[in-house]
């Protein structure tokens, strides 16, 4: 026998399954991942008691169902889905070299220093085409206390 702990099932009398999920064993979003997977065909409570996380699961349309596969199927959503999250914990370092090496970086990503004194702060906001212009600024209505602009003709010598 292994020393792993199973969940805690118990069939309630409403025809009801809960289990009990050790928070040390089973990520808590593992849990909450495979509760979601379970929605389609039982409603789902989760609660956290203790280090624990409880779920009750109740059939929808009141359709029978075996407690011991039920939990054996849960059991192996959230072992899956805990697996999941420990492999990408586990490669994070290794993904990060690869796109180091891949695109070049050598010390992170670049700062919002190094980007604006490298010059591309002037050529970023260059518009001579006007597109970058809200629409409000470019059709905006001259105001009605605004002093007129003297005609072209009386500048004329």
């Amino acid at each position: 026998m292994s020393d792993f702990e199973h969940p805690a099932v118990a069939k309630l009398d409403d025809g009801s399954l809960s289990l009990s999920f050790a928070d040390d064993l089973y990520p808590v979003d593992a849990v909450y991942g495979a509760a979601f997977i379970f929605i389609k065909r039982f409603y789902v409570r989760l609660d956290r008691q203790g280090g624990k996380t409880e779920v009750v699961l109740s059939p929808k349309g009141g359709a029978a169902f075996e407690a011991a596969d039920i939990a054996r199927e849960f059991e192996s959503e959230a072992i899956g889905l805990a697996w999941r999250r420990q492999l990408v914990d586990d490669s994070r370092e290794l993904e990060t070299a690869i796109m180091t090496r891949a695109f070049g970086a050598t010390s992170g990503p670049a700062g919002l220093d190094d980007l604006l004194g490298a010059g591309a702060a002037d050529a970023a906001f260059d518009d001579p085409l006007g597109i970058a212009m809200s629409w409000e600024d470019k059709h905006k209505k001259p105001a009605a206390d605004a002093p007129a602009e003297p005609d072209a003709a009386a500048k004329k010598p």
